[in-house]
């Protein structure tokens, strides 16, 4: 379970430029790409701070315009599954 109250970079990392890059402790723990008979074709990256162990998912829409980051409190399905392979 991530930490409740994620560290001053995990929170400027919401607010960085959306091109901007993860934060130094930001590890990428998962990825996976939406694509398949989607609409809005779209990356996610899930990353794990190692200061605070917050859950920063970063949402890359292939269009390459839209940007997302935002803290989550629990791992998607896909991404547990993906650290159990």
């Amino acid at each position: 379970m991530p930490h409740s109250d994620p560290c001053p970079a995990c929170r400027e990392q919401k607010n960085i430029n959306r091109i901007g890059p993860p934060h130094p402790q930001l590890t990428l723990i998962a990825a996976k790409s939406f694509s398949e008979k989607m609409a809005n074709p779209h990356q996610e990256f899930i990353y794990k701070c190692s200061t605070c162990g917050a859950l920063i998912c970063q949402i890359d829409h292939n269009n390459g315009m839209v940007i997302f980051w935002y803290q989550i409190q629990e791992l998607p399905d896909w991404a547990k599954q993906s650290l159990s392979d």
